[in-house]
């Protein structure tokens, strides 16, 4: 008998040390799946990120190429020149709801500006459409000519891009 009650007693030892190996295991699982999942959650942020750096280069290549806003000498484009009175009639016709339905479709959720930053300084506002509520923005700046056809003169600015996600 009491050998029987040293077998059970040994029994039940040995049964305390499997589930208390199961429970370490387990938690050990749990923690490497809560690992796992912040890893994989900030590896998707990064992906997003990249995503709405290259939509935003994209959007700021698609407009520092419109030729609604591009100088042109003879039918010769001029590369990083804007027009000055090209600006201010594309400003004027995007508040025409037809054409801001056609350019909200290429441009989308962003703010386009040109600003001027010699001599004067000027900002000459293009589009903008912000519907979403924003999560982030990214800005694209690229420096241009900003010339004026009636003065034949120069100024220095910046085209900025704004894309909205």
């Amino acid at each position: 008998m009491k050998n029987n009650k040293a077998v059970n007693k040994k029994a039940q030892i040995e049964m305390g040390e499997t589930i208390a190996v199961i429970i370490i295991v387990t938690i050990m699982i749990f923690f490497g799946l809560a690992f796992y999942t912040k890893i994989k959650t900030l590896d998707l942020k990064d992906q997003t990120d990249k995503f709405n750096q290259f939509d935003a280069v994209k959007l700021a290549n698609i407009v520092s190429n419109m030729p609604e806003i591009l100088c042109s000498k003879q039918q010769v484009i001029d590369i990083n020149c804007v027009d000055k009175y090209k600006l201010l009639a594309l400003n004027q016709s995007i508040a025409v709801d037809e054409a801001f339905f056609y350019y909200r479709s290429i441009l989308h959720n962003s703010r386009i500006s040109v600003e001027q930053l010699y001599p004067d300084k000027i900002n000459y506002s293009l589009y903008e459409n912000n519907m979403t509520a924003n999560q982030s923005i990214e800005t694209i700046s690229i420096p241009v000519n900003i010339y004026d056809p009636i003065t034949r003169k120069n100024a220095f600015g910046v085209l900025k891009v704004e894309a909205y996600s």
